[in-house]
């Protein structure tokens, strides 16, 4: 049984079709290849025009983090609380168009933090390697983490022993827990008839656009807003209230000039977005 849906023509006069919105893998990224270096003493971080080349802009500066100078500043030195609590099983694996599992990344393990009764409350992201960019990755998400969190309550990091390596310390980051869903998974999405999906699908769009603006006026942008990285929430009339960005994490994040013109912006937001929920 297939997953994914097809936004549909706005207005028929239009003569404009919407991207396919998919629940596949996120588009964003495939096909990367290791070539020029970027990011200061990090090898094998890839150049902001690698990594969005079509998409790249004079007013994008550079991967998020670039210039961290992690070894200095070392964050994970300490240790998390003793009362994180993480579950025993890995978070459910997102899936592609026909409901297969998509391949999970290969440097890190993403689990559930749960409180004393066992509730979901937060994500804990741990570095199975060592590896110098495993290192830098780590400290460039936190970066990112502080620069766009409310407060300091919604995030923490350290260090943690036996997990997600066994008898070894390694990098874990600790996320609270967002609310929403991705709207491809939404019941108020898929039970919505033909003329109310194209009335979210507007509103979706508008209110993620908003969303990846805030940010770049804070010199921090999101570009990976595949729907997995997107959280929705329904007020009592299924109309979306609001989107959340989650996964602040190299290679989607980038700083940016913050002078950018509103124009502008939405000009490369409305490419980027066909490009990430247009089904390849």
């Amino acid at each position: 049984m297939t997953r994914s849906f097809l936004i549909l023509p706005l207005i028929a006069s239009l003569c404009i079709t919407f991207p396919a919105f998919t629940h596949a893998a996120p588009t964003a990224f495939q096909n990367v290849t290791n070539s020029q270096l970027e990011a200061r003493n990090v090898p094998g971080i890839l150049s902001k025009a690698e990594i969005l080349r079509e998409h790249d802009r004079k007013w994008i500066l550079g991967v998020y983090g670039e210039d961290l100078d992690y070894k200095r500043t070392n964050i994970f030195t300490k240790t998390l609380p003793i009362h994180t609590r993480i579950s025993n099983s890995d978070l459910p694996p997102r899936l592609d168009e026909q409901g297969e599992p998509l391949e999970r990344s290969s440097n890190t393990e993403i689990r559930y933090v749960l409180d004393n009764d066992g509730h979901n409350i937060g994500v804990a992201k741990g570095y199975l390697s060592n590896q110098e960019m495993d290192k830098w990755e780590a400290h460039a998400e936190v970066q990112a983490l502080k620069a766009t969190a409310k407060s300091r309550s919604e995030y923490d990091y350290g260090k943690k022993y036996g997990w997600p390596v066994a008898n070894d310390f390694r990098p874990v980051i600790v996320m609270n827990y967002v609310k929403g869903v991705d709207i491809v998974d939404s019941e108020q999405y898929r039970n919505a008839p033909i003329a109310k999906k194209q009335k979210m699908q507007e509103r979706y769009k508008k209110l993620l656009r908003d969303e990846v603006y805030h940010y770049v006026k804070k010199g921090i942008l999101h570009t990976d807003f595949h729907s997995g990285n997107v959280r929705v929430t329904f007020d009592k009339r299924d109309k979306i209230e609001q989107v959340k960005l989650i996964d602040w994490g190299y290679p989607g994040v980038f700083t940016v000039d913050k002078k950018v013109s509103k124009e502008d912006f939405k000009q490369w937001f409305d490419k980027r977005f066909d490009y990430c929920y247009r089904r390849q």
